[in-house]
């Protein structure tokens, strides 16, 4: 319909601010606003794909901005690129994508969830995984 192509347009120029926004306060707004509209778009996989594809080389804060607004939309089609930031070199990334593994992406990540809880070498990666279990547990 025309509403969800012009609130499609809409968002895709709130990806654009993210790729461009300075601070923390910035990009969770903009994150925020394209997790509302988008959520008004009654087929919004093209918006999600269009989030988790955001360059790789963009900072990681807007990377994991545009993961979570994914994953909050979209959990099912985001849970691929959670599970691989979980597995990522950079701290920061990680944590980012197992805070959004774990408030997000539901029962499909307890396995997931459980693993990281009983094998990541960091504590607070540890304890995160294991308050997202407690979330979804049987």
């Amino acid at each position: 319909s025309y509403q969800d192509i012009s609130t499609s347009l809409c968002a895709s120029h709130l990806i654009a601010m993210l790729q461009k926004a300075k601070s923390d306060t910035s990009r969770d707004a903009v994150g925020d606003a394209i997790v509302e509209i988008a959520g008004n778009i009654e087929k919004n996989d093209d918006l999600v794909a269009k989030l988790l594809a955001i360059d790789t080389t963009a900072p990681v804060p807007v990377r994991m901005t545009a993961l979570r607004a994914a994953a909050r939309l979209r959990p099912d089609l985001a849970l691929p690129a959670l599970q691989t930031g979980v597995r990522s070199d950079d701290p920061e990334m990680r944590r980012g994508a197992l805070r959004a593994l774990s408030e997000f992406a539901g029962v499909a990540a307890l396995d997931d969830l459980l693993a990281l809880a009983r094998d990541a070498s960091d504590d607070t990666e540890r304890t995160i995984a294991l308050r997202g279990t407690g979330d979804w547990s049987p």
